[in-house]
């Protein structure tokens, strides 16, 4: 189950044979790649794939986000045994509250802690509740995590206040 080579002589190339053979070849290339030195063909067989973890779902929320899967949460939870405590994870965004019965809701269906520490609001500028909704991706990815928000889209010095204050 290694690399191999095999030989694709034509009848034409087969008078320069033994010159192709006696040339170096290297054996780096792409599957199929004819090498201009010889006359043979570089072949890869088909990797065994690799053994799947276990898979130890989301330990939160009705819903799990694609941020889980992209990152692999679920291996990470079960092959190391983690799940976030004693991490604090801090999100800067555009609001977090401004829909009171959403944040209700989502607490109520486990999709985002009931501990998430609000350091400052913005319902002015854009109410859209995006802080919200990368904190249910925290909470689905690390349950265990403490979330803090703060606002970002209030300028720079106020985007670096809100960096200041969450480390």
């Amino acid at each position: 189950a290694g690399n191999y080579w095999q030989n694709h002589h034509s009848s034409s190339s087969s008078k320069s044979s033994k010159s192709s053979k006696s040339s170096k070849s290297s054996k780096s290339g792409k599957k199929g790649e004819r090498h201009e030195s010889n006359s043979y063909w570089w072949h890869r067989p088909h990797p065994t794939p690799a053994p799947t973890p276990p898979v130890c779902e989301p330990l939160s929320g009705l819903l799990t986000s694609q941020g889980d899967a992209a990152m692999n949460g679920n291996q990470a939870r079960s092959v190391c045994d983690v799940s976030g405590n004693d991490v604090v994870v801090g999100v800067i965004s555009s609001s977090f509250g401004c829909d009171p019965f959403g944040v209700f809701v989502d607490t109520e269906n486990g999709e985002l802690s009931s501990g998430v520490l609000v350091l400052d609001d913005d319902c002015d500028s854009n109410p859209n509740d995006e802080g919200r909704a990368m904190s249910q991706i925290v909470f689905d990815i690390a349950p265990g995590a403490d979330v803090v928000f703060h606002p970002g889209l209030q300028g720079q010095a106020a985007f670096a206040e809100g960096i200041i204050e969450l480390a």
